[in-house]
């Protein structure tokens, strides 16, 4: 049964790099680390206060709307591009409009300024404690993204820690295919908080020195903060409004491990039953991959158990690797589909995004990590996007460039 080819027609990315995509790719080209001393809030209780902020926020579109708010609509409006203009005059086309997005928290923030208010001081909920509590439903922002963009469709929230954005470009995926709607506005939010920044030193993730991906000295990830969406359209639709594609989203896939709540499993199984969905879903020979873009925590069982997995799935040489954590942090939801947008940035400029940080102790010896800087790159046409998280979660995106 044939099956639309879903292209890739958006890209909006802000990092703690800037607001643009603009900004992004080029700390990526530059080699450049967005980490730094933490100026959200008092983190000096934290042995390594330290992360990857954006300091300097978009413009707030309503009184009230928090940092991740004001990320994930500048986001979702830069990889809309100009269609919110063409949807005005267009209600079918508006009603074949989805949004999906994916967060671990929302928008936490406010609400946990409701809760330390609450606390100290006692008292009466007030107006702006209200807006921050109905801020926080987890379907706020993928509603206040869609009345931006001028979507009707379906609009949805999920909530899968560091696959969350992954799996809503998946999500995604099977609405177009499934011919529930022509384009989605697909991707993932983060905000940076003490809550999850104290969540990660509890379990042990969070480094103590720097975030070395891929290296053996490696004791932990830095986190950080992001908002990263992408436009998905059947290439028919992209055709009939004059797009001009991006990149091809071939195939995905996604397992579990079930083997623990916080870490993976060490033989990295269920990442390697989603690699294997995801080829087996683009019809693509593992040969095939030109460079793949890792999830990279630099923590010590993730990165172990990525490469275990990619050792059995991909025969022979393997492709050039790299993680961007040491470059935008950790970004939790958003992370899947940042690694998503710079893997398709990769592509149109044949340059491999580096892995910072490391490269005196490698985790596999012959393989190449892409340490210390970017590289040029001849025939970089496929790549395979992989992303862990806490449940044992795996998610494996497969993108070609576009060539008409």
């Amino acid at each position: 049964m044939s099956r639309p080819r879903v292209v890739v027609t958006g890209l909006g990315l802000v990092t703690a790099a800037g607001s643009d995509t603009g900004a992004t790719w080029s700390a990526v080209a530059d080699a450049r680390t967005c980490i730094g001393p933490i100026r959200t809030f008092d983190a000096r209780v934290f042995q390594n206060p330290t992360g990857a902020e954006l300091l300097e926020l978009p413009a707030a579109e309503r009184e009230g709307d928090d940092r991740t708010l004001r990320m994930v609509l500048a986001a979702g409006r830069e990889a809309a591009g100009e269609l919110p203009g063409r949807l005005a005059d267009d209600p079918d086309a508006r009603r074949r409009t989805a949004v999906v997005l994916g967060t671990s928290q929302g928008s936490i923030l406010g609400m946990a300024g409701v809760h330390r208010r609450l606390r100290r001081d006692g008292g009466e909920l007030t107006g702006d404690d209200r807006d921050a509590i109905r801020a926080y439903r987890p379907g706020y922002a993928a509603g206040r993204l869609a009345e931006a963009v001028g979507a009707e469709g379906p609009r949805t929230t999920l909530g899968m820690v560091c696959v969350s954005s992954a799996m809503a470009l998946l999500q995604g995926v099977e609405l177009l295919r499934d011919g529930v709607a022509d384009r989605v506005v697909a991707g993932g939010f983060e905000g940076f908080s003490p809550f999850i920044f104290t969540g990660f030193y509890c379990i042990g993730a969070a480094s103590r020195t720097l975030c070395r991906p891929f290296d053996r000295r490696r004791d932990g990830t830095i986190l950080g903060e992001a908002a990263a969406l992408l436009l998905l359209e059947t290439e028919d639709a992209a055709r009939e409004r004059g797009a001009a594609p991006l990149a091809i989203l071939e195939g995905g896939g996604f397992a579990a491990d079930g083997v623990h709540m916080t870490a993976p499993d060490r033989e990295g199984r269920g990442m390697e039953r989603a690699i294997r969905q995801a080829l087996a879903d683009g019809r693509v020979d593992p040969a095939d991959i030109d460079y793949v873009n890792a999830h990279g925590t630099g923590t010590p069982y993730n990165d172990a158990m990525e490469c275990r997995a990619l050792e059995r799935v991909i025969p022979g040489t393997m492709p050039p690797i790299s993680s961007l954590k040491a470059t935008f942090g950790h970004t939790l939801g958003a992370a899947g589909a940042v690694d998503a947008g710079v893997s398709i940035l990769a592509m149109q400029h044949q340059l491999l995004p580096p892995t910072l940080n490391g490269g005196e102790e490698p985790e596999v010896d012959d393989w190449d990590f892409v340490f210390g800087a970017a590289r040029p790159a001849q025939g970089l046409d496929r790549v395979l996007s992989t992303n862990a998280a806490m449940a044992g979660n795996n998610t494996a995106l497969l993108f070609r460039r576009y060539e008409g």
